[in-house]
């Protein structure tokens, strides 16, 4: 999804409820919504920006607090939206058991930022028009999900049939924006 138009497809995209990304509008750490709605990339990227290192729940250590949708795990960033992900950052993973699964998430993710991209870019040279080309991107991003999923799955990460990667799931998309006006 590129664009959310309320607050509940934001939340949803971002996995903050909705009051938090209200009180998070109010303070100015995401950017306001534009006539389109929000872009989802600009909110990522105005969240981590905006928000101080020592508040972010992978700094605090209280071993006994209990994790909400809102605290994320305490495991090593893999790549943040927009920034294509890196061997090293797979590399030292204690989430994940061994180099070959290590490897295999990473080129799954590579291929995951990537292809939603590519398959807009391509529907727009093949003459499709810039809406038809957005859709495309977000179809390719949710195959590109699915397609982590059944790595994960396959790899033993997740259980058989849940058809999400869980904490696995890729969190970096290249992003599109159609270089066709639109109109």
């Amino acid at each position: 999804m590129e664009f959310a138009t309320s607050y509940a497809q934001l939340s949803k995209a971002i996995g903050l409820s909705r009051s938090t990304l209200h009180e998070k509008q109010k303070r100015g750490q995401i950017p306001e919504r534009g006539p389109l709605g929000w872009r989802v990339a600009e909110v990522r990227t105005a969240l981590v920006a905006n928000t101080d290192p020592g508040r972010r729940s992978e700094a605090r250590s209280a071993s006994n607090a209990t994790r909400t949708p809102e605290q994320p795990l305490s495991q090593p960033r893999i790549a943040q939206t927009g920034t294509c992900p890196t061997p090293d950052a797979y590399r030292d993973r204690p989430d994940l058991p061994d180099l070959f699964i290590r490897g295999a998430l990473f080129g799954a993710h590579a291929i995951a930022y990537a292809l939603p991209t590519v398959a807009a870019c391509a529907a727009q040279e093949a003459g499709a028009t810039p809406t038809a080309a957005v859709q495309a991107y977000g179809t390719a991003q949710e195959d590109a999900v699915l397609l982590v999923a059944g790595l994960c799955e396959d790899l033993g990460l997740v259980s058989a049939g849940t058809e999400d990667a869980g904490p696995h799931r890729p969190t970096a998309f290249q992003g599109f924006d159609s270089y066709i006006p639109l109109a």
